[in-house]
């Protein structure tokens, strides 16, 4: 794995399950400096699968050149990456169905609408979908635990309506929410993750633990999958 700020429990979930699926044809929202992106690969090496098709998307030049460095360099013939910049531009049209989508990008209720509108829909029976950094509280309530209380003070990723506009100029109208933001990411997953029973949902943050003095425990990666459940506790 890539050096840095990364749960080695969470990463050991990550390539257990990576290894688990198999998946063949792979997306990655926001593989920023690949420490993720690090696992999944070395947990497709490890699974000896052949002809994969890893798309990356990575709005930040610097970080997306690092990226392709980086996978480049592996020694396997088994995976073909595609590099790519402006997700919320490209024509998903004829994308092909996805066994594992990874989102890590913007962590605000815009991208998150946008996301589960245009990405999920791509994933296949029996797929799995990985979020990111979704907040959880150790109250063990279940959804009532995912998020916190929308307030610029208590959430790091409510953001203003100036700055989502210039991050997303082409679907700013579409999603953006009237009066004061107060929305975030996970808000919008609740939401379609309770309006779809049919998902399977897990954390690695159930139970919750504590990692510090507040009632929350952030950076959990949130595990969603259109079959069935599969435990990693």
């Amino acid at each position: 794995m890539r050096e840095g700020i990364y749960s080695h429990f969470d990463a050991g979930v990550l390539s257990t399950q990576v290894q688990r699926l198999g998946p063949k044809t792979i997306l990655d929202l926001g593989p920023r400096e690949g420490r993720t992106t690090s696992v999944i690969v070395d947990a497709l090496i490890q699974s000896g699968v052949e002809d994969i098709n890893y798309y990356l998307f990575e709005k930040d030049t610097p970080y997306l050149e690092s990226i392709r460095e980086y996978c480049l360099a592996q020694s396997t013939d088994n995976i073909t990456f595609h590099f790519n910049e402006n997700i919320i531009d490209y024509d998903f049209s004829n994308f092909p169905k996805l066994d594992l989508c990874f989102v890590d990008g913007n962590h605000d209720y815009i991208l998150a609408k946008w996301y589960v509108e245009t990405l999920f829909p791509l994933v296949k029976e029996g797929g799995l979908i990985h979020v990111h950094d979704i907040y959880y509280g150790k109250k063990g309530n279940g959804w009532e635990d995912v998020g916190l209380e929308a307030n610029p003070n208590n959430h790091p990723d409510i953001i203003s309506h100036d700055i989502h506009m210039k991050l997303y100029p082409t679907i700013y109208e579409k999603y953006r929410e009237a009066g004061p933001v107060s929305s975030f990411e996970e808000d919008v997953i609740r939401d379609y993750c309770i309006s779809h029973p049919e998902l399977s949902v897990h954390s690695t943050c159930y139970p919750p633990q504590p990692t510090s003095p507040s009632d929350r425990v952030p950076n959990c990666s949130l595990y969603i999958y259109n079959d069935k459940y599969f435990s990693f506790r």
